[in-house]
């Protein structure tokens, strides 16, 4: 039961740290807004 007991308390400090409680990086919690830059269209000048 031991075993059961360690594996528990392991799974519940994973599904912690998966859904952010031990992280304080704001950017990671909040959902990001334009996460990438627009790129201007590439023109083709041949």
């Amino acid at each position: 039961m031991a075993q059961e007991e360690e594996f528990l308390q392991e799974r519940s400090q994973l599904q912690q740290y998966l859904s952010g409680e031990n992280l304080n990086i704001p950017a990671l919690n909040q959902p990001a807004q334009n996460p990438l830059p627009k790129r201007e269209p590439i023109k083709h000048t041949l």
